[in-house]
């Protein structure tokens, strides 16, 4: 909850083009929760230790936002918001990423649980450790999309249709290759393990190639997806959701079966 204050900082800073700035703050915030979430581990914390990520971020971030950031907070405090009108020009998309965002939130981590219940801890284990490590995957591969977004909104915004995809394909070429690399890492290291205790943690190996698989074809809808948002368009809404309604019927039946 008292990370969701910076959400709206980290984005008026990406938007104004600091896009390094903000990818440098969530790597430090990175660095320091893995290694607070480790010594609550060692310390014997046990499952509390999860929140010293979450704890530790918020720190790193008021921290970032008192030495560098607090004049822009104080800028946007000040600024007469009267003449933005929000529900004709920020909610009509708002809603509709929203509801893409939580279809998407079900179509990735809706099986853990779904397998908890009908196959045991085990098996849900094995699938949340390995689509944990797949949607890193993908979230990794993302940040080259994500650090063009808004230079991509800004030829938008004037009409240079030409720059907007040439930014696009660039992107769209170095992230595809980016998650096809990393996964084929990841697969061989999977494979690797089969001969170690480690490899039964993780889901059998053609499940997580074919895991992986679906999360590359995932990946690029989201790549078209960052495409469009950038003309502050959500068209993904309804096949967001039709693929989550499918997906979650599919996965409720073939669950206790397979």
């Amino acid at each position: 909850a008292g990370n969701f204050f910076f959400l709206p900082i980290f984005a008026l800073t990406e938007g104004g083009g600091y896009v390094a700035e903000v990818y440098a703050v969530r790597l430090v915030q990175g660095f320091v929760g893995a290694a607070a979430t480790w010594g609550g581990l060692v310390m014997g914390l046990g499952l509390y230790s999860v929140v010293m990520l979450p704890l530790t971020c918020m720190v790193v971030a008021a921290v970032w936002l008192y030495f560098w950031r607090s004049g822009m907070v104080v800028q946007a405090l000040r600024e007469n918001t009267e003449k933005l009108a929000w529900g004709a020009e920020v909610w009509p998309l708002q809603w509709r990423i929203g509801a893409s965002w939580l279809a998407g939130y079900a179509l990735v981590l809706m099986h853990v649980p779904l397998l908890f219940r009908t196959k045991g801890a085990v098996v849900a284990g094995q699938m949340g450790l390995t689509m944990t490590v797949a949607n890193m995957l993908s979230l990794l591969a993302l940040s080259w999309m994500t650090a063009r977004l808004p230079a991509m909104t800004r030829a938008v915004a004037t009409q240079d249709w030409v720059q907007l995809d040439l930014l696009f394909w660039r992107a769209f070429r170095v992230s595809s290759m980016a998650f096809v690399l990393a996964a084929s890492l990841f697969a061989v290291m999977r494979w690797f393990l089969e001969w170690t205790p480690y490899g039964e943690r993780f889901l059998p190996v053609m499940e997580t190639v074919g895991l992986l698989f679906a999360m590359g074809l995932y990946h690029v809808s989201g790549l078209f997806a960052a495409y469009l948002r950038s003309h502050l368009q959500e068209p993904f809404l309804w096949p967001s959701l039709i693929g989550a309604l499918l997906t979650a019927a599919a996965a409720i039946w073939i669950a206790p079966q397979w």
